[in-house]
């Protein structure tokens, strides 16, 4: 595990890292990438700020899983998601009590506890087809 947290968040350029803080900062809204004046939105944009994502057009379902002790996202946050995308069908935390937002890929039991529920789901979601 020292090796993993070592190399967290391994392979992330700086940009993600401050389109992070910039949603963070946002409150609500999910937009896209501020490149911190106005000339440079301009030009990637056409306007001088940067627009808002339009989750709207986002036409698959979704299921947004959060692990209940998150550390890098809420329960809170996953709401707000689910809300804003039209075709959200789930929003839940993990059987895995105390689960952490590395636990996705690196708790011992992520197979039964959080793989094998969204193979499931997954499953009944392409039976419905």
């Amino acid at each position: 595990m020292p090796t993993y947290l070592d190399y967290h968040p391994a392979g992330m350029a700086t940009r993600p890292m401050v389109h992070f803080a910039q949603l963070h900062m946002a409150k609500d809204q999910f937009i896209r990438f501020d490149f911190g004046s106005a000339k440079e939105n301009l030009a990637h944009y056409g306007t001088e700020m940067p627009p808002a994502h339009d989750l709207s057009k986002v036409s698959t379902k979704i299921a947004i899983y959060i692990g209940d002790a998150d550390d890098t996202s809420t329960y809170a946050d996953g709401e707000v998601l689910a809300n804003a995308l039209p075709n959200a069908i789930r929003l839940e935390t993990v059987g895995l009590v105390g689960c952490t937002h590395l636990d996705f890929a690196l708790a011992m039991d992520a197979r039964e506890k959080i793989y094998d529920p969204i193979i499931e789901l997954m499953l009944e979601i392409e039976a419905e087809k």
